[in-house]
């Protein structure tokens, strides 16, 4: 897994990585939205359920701060831990391109977030996301 940034080394992270390149945009952030979907279980991309949680929707914001946006909500019983070690797993092996990463988790009494950033190559494209779970209390 991945090194968790703190906030603010992440939000230092964040602008130095979007100041490098360009944001991804078109098919590239079209497949990183695929991409995500698969990886957290979406049921038209995905081959089975997510075991931690269900029901993800994506949204794209290009030139918002964050270009790709996922919500879910996590399955009952399912802790803050186990969610942030199965974001965390996500990112760090299937979704982040290559080349570079930096993210965060934020826990919080009925959430857990994933605010990440990536880039292909340096000076190529970028992609921001922020993945938000809602935990069943």
């Amino acid at each position: 897994m991945g090194v968790v940034l703190s906030r603010a080394a992440f939000d230092e992270q964040r602008r130095e990585i979007c100041r490098s390149g360009s944001p991804s945009d078109g098919d590239d952030l079209l497949g990183m939205e695929i991409d995500f979907l698969a990886r957290l279980g979406d049921p038209t991309y995905a081959d089975q359920p997510h075991e931690l949680w269900e029901e993800p929707t994506v949204e794209q914001d290009q030139g918002g701060d964050w270009l790709i946006r996922l919500s879910t909500t996590a399955r009952p019983g399912v802790t803050a831990e186990q969610v942030v070690e199965g974001l965390s797993a996500a990112w760090t092996q299937d979704l982040r391109y290559h080349y570079r990463e930096a993210h965060t988790l934020v826990t919080e009494p009925r959430s857990v977030t994933l605010q990440a950033v990536t880039q292909m190559g340096p000076n190529d494209l970028w992609a921001t996301a922020h993945v938000r779970v809602e935990l069943i209390r």
